[in-house]
């Protein structure tokens, strides 16, 4: 069949989820892109039927404990193995006139410094999309984590340093920049917000 990705909305009315279908790509999306990207940097698998990313054995303590009871099914595995479970983010791209022309080698030497790093031991930490876009003032961020929240706070962080690093103003009123910088950087806070304190309501829609 090949790469294919359906839209949907979502929606939480009168204490039911309503999901519509609204778009069929016929092709690989960015959805799919970020998820090869999380892939190749992890290693970890998918499971289906647990709804979680989990990382091979030995990455995480709570992986070596599950390694320790074979008698514990598939599921139960990995229902109990959360030390080992990662979640990402990935932005589309975020463009700053303050990027353009700047050498990847100077670049990703400041986002050392910065600590600004993905640990390929923890699988945790920032990595960046920056193939033929950095000089053209443009990149994309990759963020992972333990947690959902884990992985926003760890985005929204990664935007404001590189913000103060580059002198970008994330607050509004700073021009097309700075607009761009505090967009996305606010909504990752509000969603990690959310994530972290749902509200019981029927109109709750992130839980």
């Amino acid at each position: 069949v090949g790469y294919f990705g359906i839209d949907f909305v979502a929606l939480r009315q009168e204490g039911f989820l309503k999901i519509w279908a609204v778009d069929l790509n016929l092709h690989m999306t960015k959805t799919q892109l970020s998820f090869q990207f999380f892939d190749l940097l992890s290693g970890g698998s998918f499971n289906a039927e647990s709804g979680m990313y989990l990382m091979p054995y030995g990455i995480s303590y709570s992986a070596d404990q599950s390694k320790s009871e074979p008698h514990m099914s598939e599921t139960s595995t990995a229902m109990s193995n959360y030390g080992s479970r990662r979640c990402y983010v990935m932005t589309d791209f975020v463009s700053s006139s303050r990027f353009e022309g700047l050498q990847l080698k100077t670049f990703f030497k400041d986002c050392r410094n910065l600590g600004l790093t993905y640990d390929i031991g923890e699988c945790t930490g920032t990595a960046f999309n920056v193939i033929d876009t950095i000089s053209a003032g443009v990149l994309s961020i990759f963020s992972a984590g333990f947690t959902m929240v884990d992985a926003m706070k760890e985005a929204s962080r990664t935007l404001s340093v590189l913000a103060r690093r580059f002198g970008q103003n994330v607050s509004r009123g700073g021009g097309k920049d700075s607009e761009s910088f505090h967009r996305i950087s606010s909504t990752l806070r509000f969603i990690a917000d959310k994530l972290r304190n749902p509200e019981p309501s029927d109109g709750d829609y992130l839980q």
